[in-house]
């Protein structure tokens, strides 16, 4: 008896990498590209419409009746005995400024492609049927990730960071598609195909026929300024004049350090928290829009002139020192530590153990006067 092989014929199979990447060819000059395509078995290989077969090469059983791919790239066969997984499609995917030359359907590529399986992080998925679209179809949207992106707003929509291409309305509403807060000042917020997705489905956007490119490495920063301490004196200064004229412009003793704060119009809010014969406690807080920036207390001198005369300034930031806290006439003894010095003999002291923050003036025998 004489054992034959019946050859079946294979329908086409379409496959598309949806997302980023591109299915690998074997060309005659080396390798080619292509993010989707008709693929029939030709010489028992998996191979595009062009003629280029898919690299590594996907070998398919004489035997086989049909071919399925899973949106993972895994291809198996219907073989008599039963269904058997045949080969695993590896992606490449290229720089995001990378241009590619067209020849024959296929894409060629000078640079070098980063490898990996269908989605895997930063790789697209495969599809696989008749309903495939073709790639640049004009009814297929796409989304180009930036590397680099700075936003001002407080919250980061799709259209913030990315290139969006397709038809309208789809295109408007991918663009508008929200994905999350901004992130803190000097903290970039990586971006992922992943975190596109969770976008598109948060607005209730089908995923299918989507293209996302991602690259390598994509990031979004905060907008930033340096608000220099000059500043919020200017504007404690105007609040004084239209709020408390009799306090004239008096003498800031509480320092005031520079911060990065998001670019936008700050908002300034003063109240008076408590007051003295010779002092005004003011607390600032900043904000843009609902965005809380931070708050600040300022110790204004109401008589406008620092009333220390030659007192030598021998203390340092961390010294512990005798604090002499005075009120009335009455003066209670206590041990501080300086967090600040003056130029004009006040220092700002923490007194243990109640971990109160007090400003005081630098006496001759190295104790620190606080006036309550």
């Amino acid at each position: 008896m004489i054992l034959t092989t019946m050859l079946i014929a294979l329908a086409p199979i379409q496959l598309q990498v949806v997302g980023e990447g591109y299915l690998r060819l074997e060309a005659e000059s080396g390798l080619a590209y292509v993010k989707s395509g008709t693929f029939t078995v030709v010489n028992g290989k998996l191979t595009h419409a062009g003629g280029f077969p898919l690299t590594p090469p996907v070998y398919v059983p004489a035997e086989a009746s049909a071919l399925n791919v899973d949106s993972h790239g895994l291809i198996s066969a219907e073989l008599p005995r039963g269904t058997v997984t045949i080969a695993q499609i590896t992606l490449a995917k290229f720089p995001a400024d990378s241009k590619p030359a067209e020849l024959k359907g296929v894409l060629l590529f000078i640079e070098k492609p980063t490898l990996g399986k269908p989605g895997d992080a930063g790789f697209g998925a495969v599809r696989t049927g008749k309903n495939v679209a073709p790639h640049n179809a004009s009814n297929l949207p796409s989304i180009v990730v930036n590397e680099r992106s700075e936003i001002q707003s407080a919250s980061i929509t799709i259209g913030d960071i990315a290139k969006v291409e397709g038809p309208e309305p789809m295109a408007t509403r991918i663009s508008e598609a929200v994905i999350g807060l901004a992130p803190p000042l000097d903290v970039p917020r990586v971006i992922t195909a992943a975190t596109i997705q969770s976008a598109l489905r948060s607005a209730r956007i089908a995923l299918d026929g989507i293209e996302i490119q991602v690259p390598e490495k994509a990031v979004v920063i905060r907008k930033s300024r340096v608000l220099k301490g000059e500043e919020i004196w200017s504007a404690t200064r105007k609040w004084i004049a239209d709020e408390l004229p009799t306090l004239s412009s008096g003498v800031l003793i509480t320092p005031i350090a520079e911060r990065s704060v998001p670019l936008g119009d700050i908002e300034y809010t003063f109240r008076s928290v408590s007051e003295t014969t010779k002092s005004v406690i003011l607390a600032v807080e900043a904000k843009i829009g609902s965005e809380r920036l931070f708050s600040q207390q300022l110790v204004i001198n109401k008589t406008g002139t620092a009333n220390v005369t030659n007192v030598p300034i021998t203390a340092r930031v961390g010294d512990m020192v005798r604090v002499v806290l005075i009120s009335g006439a009455i003066s209670v003894e206590a041990t501080g530590r300086i967090t600040w010095v003056g130029t004009d003999g006040h220092v700002k002291v923490v007194v243990e153990p109640t971990r109160a923050e007090l400003i005081g003036s630098l006496k001759s025998d190295g104790s620190v006067e606080v006036n309550l």
